[in-house]
This record gives structure tokens, C-alpha cells and sequence, in this order.
């Protein structure tokens, strides 16, 4: 037990009691008035803690005159609670509540940013947000390790204007994650190319109960905050922030994300159980920029508020018939003896910029299957990559045959129930976005709906994530960095060489993406062990994307 001392005084209350269960480190935080009294922080003790979880065997703390009052003293004599202090000369006896005190008023700090006063209203938010954080040590969080289940989900959307309301709550709580950067980052950085005061995306997540809404927002008009040299820790505990106009630098993310394991750990604030690496930094430049729509404050899951939910999954269930994906692959790479090819309709890309002007997916799409393509990809990003869900329905409905993969950053079930009912029978889920618990979550939805999901990983964490989840029929290996653009085929080898046997006794087939312009590429990826090989742009650029195949394989693929 600790108190936190020297917040805003709002309504009399000045104070934040933190009481931390030593074994599984579940935390009540309880706002008390200043100056507190022995008798008033037992009142607390016991309607916020004995009421919920009995008396405790034993209580650490510092050396606080209130535990040495006759009120605790008596407490500790009827009760059999031991009373262990800490000491200046060994802190470190109550070290947990010191992380813990940290770790809250950095969670406050980051929700109330510029109104410090509401951080008794917030308070509530913050506990929750720490007892269904994952904890690495504990590899579960508090709340399962203290009541043996998965904490209670939060509201969905709902029709009509409940589900307005909800997304504006939503946007205010993100809005104020988003604040949090500005705090942490304070340090002098020089701007990189990439990272520029007009350009940085100040990102954060807010994933709601088991529809994983997930909600990126970009540096609104308030994050011109310029960022003072000093750290948080030197200027109290909510001071407003003022000094140069200068922005961090993306390495200057990885080190402040990497060094608050505390905070950022294994999962970032506000998403529950979610088992975030601390090397799942934002913003990825590529990643942050795609899932952002412009001229919103957030993200609204590729148009939640123009169809609800219900109304999409109605759709996706009187589509046609989905078609065997994962199963045309296996099919073309046994006829072949080469790996299987995706190829991907897609106008432009985010490096690239426009890769064929007169574009037409139907026709892409027809030359690609006359000349042996097996499945085919098709991007529904309208600003970065000019794709449609219309360019889907075409080529759906056009006669083409193969499987189709609906290439999109699918972040929320909404999508994949809207992909399936404009007739995809793929859906591409990229590891570096999502936790495990929502690919679980995204796969049991394809596998109700017959699709299969393509999931995307680019270094070995993000295969070890992916091979430890039930389910997984097909990988992805990208060779591009999705920070970076900087692509390295040899990627694709070095993860193959580590976890080529756990994929093989899995039955999984591996995908090759990004960096394959000529068949040496492709010998290359298919010696490391890959099955089928995801290509767009090197076919697409062509005046005839389908004959453009023969040149990529070295030979015309049967079909």
C-alpha cells in the first residue's frame, strides 16, 4: 500500500490511495482527500478492499506515520494482519507499489492530457485498463489470475444513435491516448525524413470487447504541442507541455516503447487482454498511414456507420458459396512442381505511387487466370492503393474462377463479414496489427464463414506468435518491412530455416510476398520451402499483366 500525492484537488480529493496484491498483482486505486487521516484511509481500506477480497495476511508500506496509528495498530492487533515496513535504506521492500505509482499516473497523465482536473473521473478507466493489461511475469493478467476468466467485454455498437455515442466516447479516450505521446516523447529530437512535424502520425489503439473495434488516430490539430527537453518526471505530476517545435525520430519510438515495460509492456493501456509485444511500437509509417481514413479523427472500421453490423453478417451469409482458397494453392503447386501464384490487382501502393494508369480489374483478373494464376488478390484501400470493394464485386461476378483474397488491414469482424458478402473467399490478417487473441478471434469467424485467412508475419516473433495459435492453415512471409519499405528476400529463408519443421508438422502452406521480379527470385523462395508466391506489382506494371507470369516463372504455368 502507497499513496500518490500532489494531484489537482478536485471535489476535496487530492490523493490516490494504490493497494497491489502481491501475488497477482491486481490494483485498487482510491481517490482520498488531503491531508488524510488514519481513520479515514481505514474507512477506504475497508469499503474498497475487505469488502471485496477479506482481510489480507500481511500489508507493506513504507514508513507512514498513518500505519503506525492507533487506529492501524489496532486494526493489525484484532485481525492477525502483519504490518511490514519498508526503509529508506532498502526501498525495495515496497518496490511494487512504487512501479505501480508510476505506471497509474503515467496511465492518468496519458488519458486526461490537458485537462489534469478530471483524473478523479478517469480514475476508474485507469484501474481497469492495469488489471486487464497482460502481465509477462504473471503471462495472463490480474483480473484472470483473481477471478479464473477473461474480463467482462466492453459495449459494442449498437444501432442508430447508441452507437454514435459510443463512438464518440470512444474518440475522446483515444483522443486522449493519443495526448499521452506528446507527454512521453519530450525529448529534443531532430525530425528524420520520415518523421516530420507535418508528416508523424501520433497513433493509438482502442480495442472494445470481442468485436476488436479498433480505432488509429493521426496527429490532430492539438498535437502541434511543441515538446519541452526535459522529462515528465522533472515537472509534476500534470504540467502542460511547452519547448521546441521539434518531433521524435522513429528510433526514439522503439527505445521509449522498449524501455517502459511497466507501461507498454506486453500490452498497451486500454486493450484488455491483449498480449502486445513491447517491439509493437507505433506508428509504423506504412500501417499507420493505410488504416487511416482522412478528414476523421478516427477510424470507423471501413464504414461501420454507414452499414451496421447485423445487416453486413446477413449479407455475408446469403453470399455464394465461398470457394476453397487454401485449396487451390496446394492443387496448383502439386500440378506445377512450382510454387503457386496469387496475383494481385492493385492500381497503386503507398512507396510506388501509381502503377498502371488505364487499370481495369476485370480484365487483370481474366489474363491473370488464362495464364495460370491460382488465386488472386485484390486491394480495397481506396486512398493509398486506389482499390475498391468494387473492383471485388466485378471480378466476382465477371466469370473468373479463382479464389479471391480481399486484400485489406482488417482491424474489426465488420470487415471480414463485408468482405465475404461482396464475394471474397480470403481475408489477409497482418500479425503486426493485431494480438493473438484477436487473430483467434478473426480465424474462428473464416472458418464460419468457409473463408480461409492469410496471415502475414515479417520477423521471427511474429511466426512464433502465429505458429502457437490453433488454427492457422496459410502464413505469409513479407520481405518488406512495414516501417522501413526495405525489402530482404532473405527473409523469407532465414524464418523458413527456424520453423520449418514446426510448419510442416502443422501442414501449413507458406506464401512468399514483396521483392519477387524474376524467376531467380522465385527459385530462391522456393528453395527455402515456400508453396505459393503472392506477386502485384512486377506483373501489374506490364502492358500485359497475364503473359507477364510466363516471364516472372520462366515458363507458362498450367492451369
Amino acid at each position: 500500500m502507497d499513496f500518490i500525492e500532489g494531484l489537482p484537488r478536485v471535489h476535496g480529493k487530492s490523493v490516490i490511495l494504490t493497494v497491489v496484491d502481491r501475488f497477482s498483482k491486481y490494483t485498487h486505486f482510491i481517490a482520498l482527500g488531503h491531508p488524510y487521516t488514519a481513520t479515514s484511509v481505514v474507512r477506504a481500506f475497508f469499503n474498497e478492499i475487505v469488502r471485496l477480497h477479506r482481510l489480507p495476511a500481511s500489508i507493506v508500506s513504507d514508513c507512514n506515520p498513518v500505519f503506525t496509528s492507533a487506529p492501524w495498530r489496532d486494526l493489525f492487533k484484532m485481525s492477525g494482519i502483519k504490518l511490514r515496513m519498508s526503509t529508506a535504506f532498502h526501498p525495495q521492500t515496497d518496490g511494487q507499489s512504487e512501479v505501480t505509482n508510476r505506471t497509474i499516473a503515467m496511465y492518468l497523465r496519458c488519458i486526461t492530457g490537458d485537462r489534469p482536473r478530471a483524473w478523479v473521473d478517469w480514475l476508474p478507466w485507469a484501474e481497469y485498463c492495469y488489471y486487464t493489461a497482460y502481465h509477462t511475469a504473471l503471462r495472463a493478467t490480474p483480473f484472470q489470475v483473481v477471478y479464473g476468466r477473461e474480463p467482462p467485454p466492453l459495449g459494442t455498437y449498437r444501432d442508430g444513435s447508441a452507437r454514435r455515442r459510443w463512438t464518440t466516447c470512444c474518440a475522446i479516450v483515444i483522443s486522449s491516448l493519443a495526448r499521452f505521446a506528446i507527454g512521453f516523447f519530450r525529448r529534443r529530437r531532430t525530425p528524420s525524413a520520415s518523421m516530420t512535424a507535418r508528416t508523424a502520425l501520433w497513433s493509438s489503439r482502442w480495442m472494445i470487447g470481442s468485436g476488436f473495434a479498433c480505432y488509429i488516430v493521426r496527429r490532430p490539430p492539438w498535437c502541434a504541442v511543441p515538446m519541452p527537453s526535459s522529462g515528465h518526471a522533472t515537472r509534476g505530476h500534470f504540467r502542460s507541455v511547452s519547448g521546441s517545435e521539434r518531433w521524435p525520430t522513429a528510433s526514439s519510438y522503439r527505445r521509449a516503447f522498449a524501455s517502459t515495460s511497466s507501461m507498454w509492456g506486453s500490452s498497451s493501456p486500454f486493450m484488455g487482454l491483449h498480449q502486445w509485444s513491447h517491439r509493437h511500437y507505433l506508428p509504423w509509417s506504412m500501417v499507420a498511414c493505410c488504416l487511416y481514413r482522412p478528414g476523421s479523427c478516427i477510424l470507423n472500421c471501413a464504414g461501420h456507420a454507414m452499414k451496421p453490423l447485423n445487416e453486413v453478417i446477413q449479407s455475408a451469409e446469403k453470399a455464394p458459396p465461398s470457394r476453397d482458397f487454401y485449396g487451390a494453392l496446394e492443387a496448383a503447386y502439386k500440378r506445377n512442381g512450382m510454387p503457386a501464384l496469387i496475383a494481385e490487382l492493385k492500381k497503386a501502393s503507398p512507396s510506388r505511387g501509381v502503377l498502371r494508369e488505364n487499370f481495369n480489374p476485370v480484365e487483370i483478373a481474366q489474363t491473370y487466370e488464362k495464364n495460370g494464376a491460382a488465386c488472386l488478390s485484390i486491394l480495397t484501400d481506396e486512398k493509398y492503393f486506389q482499390g475498391s470493394f468494387e473492383n471485388l464485386e466485378k471480378v466476382r461476378t465477371s466469370g473468373v474462377k479463382c479464389p479471391l483474397l480481399c486484400k485489406e488491414f482488417v482491424i474489426d469482424k465488420w470487415q471480414i463479414y463485408n468482405a465475404r458478402s461482396k464475394g471474397a473467399d480470403a481475408v489477409l490478417l497482418i500479425a503486426a496489427v493485431l494480438p493473438d487473441l484477436g487473430i483467434k478471434c478473426f480465424l474462428q469467424i473464416c472458418k464460419d464463414l468457409g473463408m480461409t485467412a492469410l496471415i502475414e508475419v515479417h520477423d521471427e516473433r511474429e511466426m512464433e506468435r502465429v505458429l502457437n495459435i490453433n488454427g492457422v492453415k496459410l502464413i505469409g512471409i513479407n520481405n518488406r518491412s512495414l516501417e522501413t519499405f526495405v525489402v530482404d528476400t532473405s527473409n523469407t529463408k532465414m524464418l523458413l530455416e527456424k520453423h520449418g519443421d514446426s510448419i510442416r508438422e502443422k501442414g501449413i502452406l507458406v506464401v512468399g510476398e514483396s521483392g519477387l521480379f524474376s524467376p531467380d527470385d522465385v527459385a530462391y523462395v522456393q528453395k527455402a520451402g515456400i508453396s505459393a508466391v503472392l506477386v502485384g506489382e512486377s506483373l501489374v506494371k506490364q502492358e500485359d499483366p497475364g503473359r507477364a507470369i510466363a516471364g516472372l516463372f520462366g515458363k507458362e504455368l498450367l492451369h
